[in-house]
């Protein structure tokens, strides 16, 4: 039984230094890799977005603008791979979400039109994937009668 427990230990340690073995200084690394010493270097910027509706406070039944405005940087994105936003009562119970498409109008923005016929509390959520990154986040809109 001891010798079992031995062999097994000598093993695991042996494995260990297997693992931790490999190449330990800068200089062996560049051996293996073609002995380059130039830098790869990714940049990767999360979109940044807001949400502006048009008009601020609509009535009951009036078309309302909503706008999405998407950055990476300072700069505009105009060629995100999809932007929606998804709408919702807040007030009624179980109310369905609708998830709406838009158009980019320019200059990083993208509108999409909707009418809201209950008065009260709405949800309005922007989904935007672009950059290679999928980003969301709600802004309430109050609807009046």
């Amino acid at each position: 039984m001891r010798k079992m427990g031995g062999i097994a230990l000598t093993i695991l340690l042996l494995s260990v230094s297997i693992l931790l073995g490999g190449c330990t200084g800068a200089d062996e690394h560049r051996h293996h890799q073609g002995a380059t010493s130039e830098k790869t270097s990714v940049s990767f910027s999360m979109p940044k977005v807001s949400l502006s509706f048009t008009p601020a406070t609509p009535k009951t039944g009036e078309p309302v603008q909503i706008h999405v405005h998407v950055t990476v940087g300072k700069q505009p994105v105009n060629n995100a791979d999809r932007v929606q936003v998804e709408v919702w009562n807040t007030v009624r119970s179980g109310a369905p979400h609708r998830m709406i498409g838009t158009k980019r109008t320019g200059n990083g923005v993208y509108t999409a039109a909707v009418r809201l016929d209950q008065p009260g509390a709405y949800q309005v959520m922007y989904h935007v994937t672009a950059n290679g990154a999928h980003v969301m986040n709600a802004q309430k809109l109050e609807v009046r009668h």
